[in-house]
């Protein structure tokens, strides 16, 4: 699958999260609990020639993929994009917050702060980039469950979107096609 074709999909998941829901109950208006989306991925791919480096930056093909994601994201409102602390986690995230005219914020551990991030950004859509073994970590914790393993070293394209709406959550698992020098992410998407 093309990573253009889950547009529809984010879409669709954008159009049921975006705004707060209300119920009618004695003919008072009755506001639902809003619910936050959150959007996961691992960094793109990163420049191993040196095995040495210890904070290596992103290749030409994480670089589209860093633009991709921007791209794909184009239409979600993103309220907050957090990063871990190395360059190829903030140059996978930098495309997407400049787009949305917002700071990378950096975290440490992830799993640790899902509650304050549901808390702090109720009702709304935050990015979270972050590594193979940290990742799902995060997205378990958003869960309340162990539902996702640990990314395989050379996938670097999953999409985990977690609906969190009081204390019930739901989760998706997007996993498109890997990037290369020859895809190029279209000017717009359909």
């Amino acid at each position: 699958m093309q990573l253009f074709r889950l547009l529809p999909i984010l879409c669709l998941l954008f159009a049921l999260t975006a705004c707060n829901s209300s119920s009618k109950k004695n003919g008072q208006q009755i506001e639902e609990e809003s619910s936050t989306v959150f959007y996961l991925i691992r960094h793109a791919e990163k420049d191993r020639s040196d095995p040495e480096e210890k904070d290596p930056a992103l290749t030409p093909e994480g670089q589209l993929r860093a633009n991709y994601w921007s791209d794909l994201f184009r239409e979600v409102p993103f309220s907050a994009v957090y990063s871990t602390d190395y360059a190829r986690t903030r140059q996978t995230a930098e495309p997407t917050a400049a787009s949305k005219q917002l700071n990378t914020m950096i975290y440490e551990n992830g799993a640790a702060l899902v509650k304050e991030w549901i808390a702090q950004h109720k009702g709304g859509h935050v990015l979270v980039v972050g590594h193979s073994n940290t990742i799902p970590g995060i997205a378990n914790a958003l869960l309340g469950e162990e539902k996702y393993s640990q990314i395989e070293d050379t996938n670097n394209a999953n999409l985990y979107i977690v609906h969190v709406k009081g204390q019930n959550a739901e989760s998706i698992l997007l996993q498109p096609e890997p990037i290369n020098r020859n895809h190029m992410v279209p000017q717009e998407l359909p």
